[in-house]
């Protein structure tokens, strides 16, 4: 329970296709509404990183 809202939340989803292609995406709301100016897509390169980690 919080005393008061957040001005800003931001969410973000890590997706692969069958260990390939990872992408990751980020979208944002600014006073409960939708603000599309900072959504972004992240191609991840780094081959270091395993699925599930």
């Amino acid at each position: 329970n919080l005393e008061t809202l957040p001005k800003r939340i931001e969410g973000y989803d890590i997706s692969h296709i069958q260990g390939s292609n990872r992408v990751a995406s980020q979208v944002v709301f600014i006073d409960k509404v939708p603000a599309q100016q900072y959504y972004r897509h992240y191609k991840i390169k780094n081959p270091s990183i395993k699925v599930g980690h």
